[in-house]
């Protein structure tokens, strides 16, 4: 079909009715596609071509085909991008299938930094097939950046996908200018600056995540020796980082190795007199599906819910059993034992994950905590951990599943992740949602666990600010339920 026919006569759509920024800086590149690719690529094995199929203007566009998954798609590395630079970046997409009437895509960026990739969602948007978007973001990128580049793909799936998030994209008219209009951070001399721990004291511990580049960064640990009093690992004690296959199979019971990774942030705890929290026992992501299996192959058959049940108990003792022993002076006050178990919007437990595919119901997560609270240190505080949960419908899953656990007395509290944005939630949305929570009963504990706050669209770092003020006077004012509230990372450059 040519889709051009289609296309030509239909209407550009914005995102938004927010106006695009006015730019006011230089040109970095403009590409229309209609003599080259200008240097896009795909992110993997993808095929990017010029088809004179569709165009936005013009009489050419870039197609994007053979997607294998939702983050296959189109990219433009550096292109004249630069680390410390930040930009306006627009183009228009388009997509086509008489089976799916509308899907999502997401335009993002990401660089490296230490080793380390860092992605970043600028925005998603939700097209009707046959209809050109227009979609647009500033980008910034770090002074130690190295790698930056710009890519489109379906909304980021990390499994469960279908064949509606490999549909070709169509893409035109991409232009970036340089943002002038975002002024860049002012490096000031911040000794005298309260501590943050010290200043909340009296009212709940001050954490972070780190990641061991995050150790190797001395402006990094002079920031988290004077402000924080709790480290939570970014990735080191997430299943896929503890559970050695090699030690399981041949001991024939899941068997835990702390890694050089993990073992130097505990040391950093201890040396320091800093509180860890464990981030997680069970999740449905970065837990590799061998441990599912008979025998710990990579390809082996699904053990029976029995079975696991056993297995579930064996790995979460070896997970206390290993920290203690490696690390026993280590202050572990705290357990994400259950991450993310809910559907984003409500409708109860994700239904695609290996433990919901080995249970069919929630048995699995009154397991999970049975077994924690057996087996962790006494002093070692129960949660489960999730995001979105200020959305009601979710608040309402956490809150049931809480409750139950709590008065079985295996569940301390709710871990709150707190990944916002600057105009949503609000305090006042945050605040329904802490009185909901803290009815679960008298001595129910809540902590913020990944507190971070984008800014998008055409909201400001003020805008930032006066929700981070907003959140703090909110959790001073319940500290009496609230035992510690973690930022997400040590600045906004390395946070999720």
């Amino acid at each position: 079909m040519n889709i051009k026919k289609l296309t030509a006569t239909a209407m550009s759509i914005l995102l938004t009715s927010t106006l695009a920024l006015a730019q006011t800086g230089e040109l970095i590149f403009s590409y229309d596609f209609e003599s080259n690719k200008d240097g896009w690529s795909g992110r993997q094995s993808e095929k990017v071509e010029l088809t004179g199929d569709a165009a936005h203007s013009g009489l050419q566009c870039l197609k994007v085909s053979n997607r294998q998954a939702s983050w296959n798609g189109g990219m433009v590395k550096n292109g004249g991008l630069k680390a410390g630079h930040s930009y306006y970046f627009e183009c228009y997409i388009m997509y086509y299938n008489s089976k799916h009437k509308s899907h999502k895509h997401q335009l993002c960026a990401s660089y490296n930094l230490g080793g380390s990739t860092v992605y970043m969602d600028l925005r998603t948007i939700t097209c009707k097939s046959g209809f050109w978007y227009k979609v647009y973001s500033t980008i910034s990128f770090p002074k130690d950046a190295t790698d930056m580049c710009i890519y489109v793909q379906s909304e980021y799936k990390e499994s469960n996908e279908t064949d509606n998030d490999k549909l070709d994209i169509y893409i035109d008219d991409a232009l970036c200018y340089e943002d002038t209009t975002i002024a860049p951070v002012e490096k000031v001399n911040t000794d005298s600056i309260t501590s943050l721990k010290d200043y909340y004291s009296k009212y709940f511990k001050i954490g972070t995540s780190v990641s061991t580049y995050e150790l190797s960064r001395e402006i990094a640990t002079k920031h988290i020796k004077k402000h924080c009093n709790s480290i939570t690992c970014e990735n080191e004690t997430k299943p896929d980082a503890l559970l050695d296959q090699a030690k399981s199979k041949a001991a024939g019971k899941p068997c835990v190795t702390i890694g050089n990774n993990t073992k130097a942030i505990m040391d950093f705890c201890v040396e320091n007199d800093i509180a860890f929290r464990g981030h997680t026992l069970v999740w449905y992501s970065q837990t590799p599906d061998w441990f599912f299996n008979k025998d710990f192959q990579d390809n082996g058959t699904k053990l029976k819910k029995e079975e696991m049940s056993i297995r579930l108990e064996q790995y979460i003792q070896a997970v206390f059993e290993a920290i203690s022993s490696t690390c026993p002076n280590l202050k572990l006050y705290a357990f994400d034992v259950v991450n993310e178990a809910f559907e984003n919007d409500g409708g109860g437990i994700r239904g695609w994950s290996n433990w919901s595919n080995l249970y069919h119901d929630e048995s699995f997560m009154d397991s999970a905590f049975t077994y924690a609270r057996k087996y962790a240190p006494k002093n070692c505080k129960l949660y489960y951990n999730d995001y979105n949960e200020y959305m009601q419908k979710k608040t309402d899953d956490i809150y049931k599943l809480v409750k139950r656990l709590y008065d079985n007395g295996v569940c301390d509290g709710v871990g709150m992740q707190s990944h916002l944005d600057c105009k949503y939630p609000t305090v006042d949305d945050v605040r329904t949602t802490i009185e909901k929570f803290l009815s679960i009963g008298d001595n129910i504990d809540l902590q913020v666990t990944e507190l971070d706050i984008t800014i998008k669209n055409n909201y400001t770092d003020k805008d930032q600010a006066e929700l981070y003020k907003g959140l703090f006077d909110l959790y001073v004012e319940y500290a009496d339920n609230i035992s510690s509230v973690t930022l997400w990372g040590t600045s906004d450059g390395v946070s999720w």
